[in-house]
């Protein structure tokens, strides 16, 4: 929403919540809605995608220490869970080249 659509990020977790608000039997199962209704809360604070937040908040949940994952500016932002890129270093430069990134 955020990112190819331009909606402001307040204004996509108010949507968002909304939506899980409805608690819809048509919702995955496996993620109560409450979690995702926190994890869209934390996304928010945090300034990251609600993606990573609704994995950084099964990995809090489940008592999961490391998240792995390619996402620099995750590593960056989440301060209760490591993440780690579990592609080595020299891997992940020549991806990114390949990718035409930096």
């Amino acid at each position: 929403m955020t990112e190819y659509l331009g909606v402001n990020n307040v204004l996509a977790c108010k949507a968002l919540t909304k939506t899980l608000e409805t608690r819809s039997p048509a919702f995955y199962e496996d993620v109560s809605i409450n979690a995702a209704l926190e994890a869209l809360t934390y996304a928010l604070v945090c300034g990251i995608e609600s993606w990573d937040e609704c994995i950084v908040y099964l990995a809090k949940a489940h008592r999961a220490p490391i998240i792995y994952s390619i996402d620099e500016e995750l590593a960056r932002k989440v301060k209760e869970i490591k993440v780690v890129n579990p592609i080595s270093a020299d891997t992940f430069r020549k991806y990114n080249e390949w990718m035409g990134g930096n």
